[in-house]
């Protein structure tokens, strides 16, 4: 199975699939997993990753050795509130360290991609790791088109950097931090589509869709790119993921 290949499969089937996604990581590894928890609503409403998916990949992490398992999220308001309230925090139970982004240390990075965002904050966690997870929301999002695996690592950055980039080219600033992350990081993803959101008024109002589905790969475009044909939508007409895919950093094609 090439690197960008995508595997569309459901939670009950998704062990047969992690040890592709996984091969090459070593127990000397670190490890970020970077879920959605956008606010305080459960998985059940499509706007929040799914608990359950994250335990499972912290688990089988810890079954292949790993000891730095990190589970980090940032979100716009009342971090610590929602970490808590979605049971986040019970992940250490398997070995997992629980970060509140709030309180991590951010460190100033440059990326000369876009001259609209080439200067940005990341969290030093993240900045540590060696390899990271994204573990979005499928779902729709009212200035993106949708949220997926790439806008979710926008999410990492701090508070003042996000308000600026959407006072921007979002798109750009997207790409942008996926770019550098692609150049530093070996990158994967597992996409909780059990139960999607539509409308548009995403990513925190909308209907919820239960699909059953799990999305993963190692090639974040190819990945998203999938995800937005099962929303029925083009990933042509997602900018974000057509820059991405302009730049070099994934396929639209190999899906």
């Amino acid at each position: 199975m090439s690197n960008t290949s995508v595997v569309l499969t459901d939670y009950n089937s998704m062990h047969q699939w992690v040890q592709y996604l996984f091969d090459g990581i070593t127990s000397a590894d670190r490890v970020f997993i970077k879920p959605n928890l956008c606010i305080d609503l459960p998985a059940s409403t499509g706007v929040t990753t799914d608990l359950e998916i994250v335990a499972f990949l912290v688990q089988k992490l810890s079954e292949i050795g790993v000891k730095k398992i990190y589970v980090g999220e940032n979100p716009i308001h009342k971090s610590e509130e929602i970490l808590n309230n979605l049971n986040f925090y019970s992940l250490k139970k398997y070995g997992a360290s629980v970060i509140n982004l709030d309180n991590d240390e951010n460190i100033i990075v440059n990326n000369e991609l876009f001259g609209s965002f080439k200067r940005f904050h990341l969290p030093k966690t993240l900045l540590d790791a060696d390899v990271v997870i994204s573990v979005p929301k499928m779902k729709t999002h009212c200035e993106t088109g949708a949220t997926l695996s790439m806008k979710n690592l926008f999410g990492l950055l701090p508070r003042g950097d996000r308000a600026l980039a959407h006072k921007g080219n979002i798109h750009e600033a997207i790409v942008s931090i996926f770019h550098f992350l692609h150049k530093e990081k070996r990158l994967l993803s597992v996409v909780d589509g059990i139960v999607a959101l539509e409308g548009k008024n995403g990513p925190t109002v909308g209907n919820p869709v239960p699909l059953g589905l799990i999305v993963m790969g190692k090639d974040l475009v190819a990945v998203d790119s999938t995800c937005i044909k099962v929303m029925g939508a083009n990933p042509e007409d997602v900018p974000h993921i057509k820059l991405a895919a302009t730049h070099g950093l994934g396929s639209l094609e190999n899906i």
